[in-house]
């Protein structure tokens, strides 16, 4: 498969997994990269797409240090993320037990909305493919970090 966007082409090769997910590899020349395809859904995106709590993951880098985080975050499908604990590692220094708490934006018709959080972690692009699962890409200057939420209950 490959792809133009304004800056270069991308070649990828594609491997089908479970119905509406493929996993990718880039194989330009120079560039290492991968991810997955993960079909949305159908219905139109709310603020209630994304509600309950989620475990949520990500790996990164921060300054120049490799940075990864886990934990878990509530939204209570009105804009608010309520709660929450994350556990970061930044080039081998544990922060445990930050709280999170923070907002949210609706999601757009292709299910993007933006997670502010009130912590030391970095904000959010995320990318709604049900209530049950989003991806996540940081948008904070200076900090790498890309991973998702899945809804735990």
């Amino acid at each position: 498969m490959s792809f133009q966007t304004s800056n270069r082409i991308y070649t990828l090769v594609f491997y089908l997994g479970a119905a509406g997910s493929a996993v990718l590899q880039e194989t330009d020349a120079g560039y290492s990269s991968d991810g997955n395809f993960t079909l949305q859904q159908n219905a139109a995106f709310t603020l209630a797409s994304i509600q309950g709590n989620y475990a949520i993951e990500t790996s990164g880098i921060s300054g120049s240090s490799l940075q990864v985080s886990t934990g878990q975050i509530g939204a209570d499908g009105a804009g608010a993320l309520t709660s929450g604990k994350i556990d970061t590692n930044t080039g081998g220094t544990l922060v445990s037990g930050q709280t999170v708490t923070g907002s949210y934006s609706a999601p757009a018709a292709n299910g993007r909305a933006t997670f502010l959080l009130n912590s030391l972690t970095p904000n959010y692009a995320a990318y709604v493919v049900s209530p049950t699962q989003v991806y996540i890409l940081g948008i904070q200057s200076g900090q790498l970090a890309v991973g998702a939420l899945l809804r735990q209950f």
